[in-house]
């Protein structure tokens, strides 16, 4: 069997195909049924065959829904990088785990004797979460937000077809989203010290997409970061994440950044400026510079 990052290649490169041929290295299938479904304009649960030769429902037309299912993978620059630092039997935090896409790829990787915790707060993305990682035993999905201390928010939920950028902040990061129908949901928050602390659990990576409020969930894992020194993928791009990256380095963190798949190299210039330029932003600590 190929090693998954060589699969994940694969995967890509067939998405980055002139359209003519990718009717032959996808299939019409794919694409035609997305096609229907968004003339349709109802969303529509399928079931998506993922790189690394497995499956999860996803829910159409989602952009990142759409992605999984025509493609077998979504966001290739995450995906390298949770692989790239990821050995089997670690611990992982996916936070922000969507329909669980990256969670079923970190536990293949970390494999039985390994742990995965997904959160997700949506109800309704948490149910296609839990459907995606019923049969993984070592995948712990948690219907909860991450933040700094334990109570209830106000989620603003965009409904099934944009669930990714729900946010638990005031304005979401993707500005379309403002104007689309919206609804306000009431969701529990969990101070992930506490948490991670009383389940004696040791991350030794946490993933953090939050659509701007990764600042709330670093604040929130002071304690965890200075014992443990976990890997930090985060995604990039707005000041919230501008807040928390600086938070990171003053921790002792160490800024990477990424153009996609084998490529990796350390920042030295302003934060801000690689928060602007890169999606994502890896941090490392110098006691786990592996």
């Amino acid at each position: 069997m190929n090693h998954p990052a060589i699969q994940l290649y694969h995967a890509v490169a067939r998405s980055k195909h002139p359209a003519p041929l990718k009717l032959v290295t996808t299939g019409a299938y794919p694409l035609l049924t997305r096609a229907l479904v968004k003339l349709r304009g109802q969303p529509v649960t399928c079931r998506a065959a993922l790189f690394f030769g497995t499956t999860i429902d996803v829910v159409l037309p989602d952009p990142v829904s759409a992605s999984i299912y025509t493609y077998g993978f979504y966001d290739e620059t995450v995906s390298w990088l949770a692989m790239k630092h990821t050995r089997p039997g670690d611990t992982v935090l996916d936070i922000g785990a969507h329909i669980g896409y990256l969670a079923r790829l970190l536990a293949h990787v970390v494999g039985p004797t390994g742990s995965v915790y997904a959160f997700e707060p949506t109800p309704r993305t948490f149910a296609l979460l839990q459907r995606n990682t019923r049969q993984q035993r070592h995948i712990v999905p948690l219907n909860a937000a991450a933040g700094l201390r334990d109570e209830r928010l106000t989620l603003h939920d965009y409904g099934p077809t944009m669930a990714a950028w729900n946010t638990l902040s005031h304005q979401p990061r993707w500005q379309h989203a403002q104007s689309l129908p919206q609804h306000l949901l009431d969701v529990p928050v969990i101070n992930l010290d506490r948490y991670l602390t009383e389940q004696q659990i040791r991350p030794d990576l946490i993933k953090i997409d939050a659509e701007d409020y990764e600042y709330q969930i670093v604040l929130g894992l002071q304690q965890t970061l200075q014992r443990c020194h976990p890997h930090i993928i985060m995604e990039a791009g707005s000041t919230h994440t501008l807040n928390a990256g600086h938070l990171l380095l003053d921790l002792g963190y160490h800024c990477f950044i990424s153009c996609g798949l084998g490529h990796l190299m350390p920042w030295y210039g302003p934060l801000a400026e690689a928060n602007a330029t890169y999606k994502d932003l890896l941090f490392c600590h110098p006691h786990r510079a592996d």
